[in-house]
């Protein structure tokens, strides 16, 4: 027995996936004006935001293209290059004027 023309077959729908609680994003209404709640890894977007520079200086600084700083402690993933928080807070502390 098959389908005959004009006949389709219907399937039971999935279950919509629900994300728990803890994976959602955080509630950024707790935080104070201006402040960033920033993971414990990086990216370059996220160190010039901080920085308040472009993510092409940032790659500068990283790879010690910018005279007068030394290099920022990064790691590479292949082609992405990531910077722990600790690294950058520790960078800026050894480097402020």
């Amino acid at each position: 027995m098959g389908l005959e023309k004009g006949m389709r077959l219907h399937l039971p729908q999935p279950a919509p996936i629900r994300m728990p609680a803890a994976a959602t994003a955080p509630d950024r209404s707790l935080l104070a004006p201006g402040e960033l709640n920033l993971p414990p890894i990086l990216t370059l977007k996220e160190v010039a935001q901080i920085l308040r520079c472009s993510k092409a200086h940032v790659a500068n600084v990283i790879n010690g293209h910018v005279e007068g700083l030394p290099r920022l402690t990064h790691f590479a993933m292949g082609r992405r290059k990531l910077v722990r928080r600790e690294w950058l807070d520790q960078w800026m502390e050894a480097n402020k004027v």
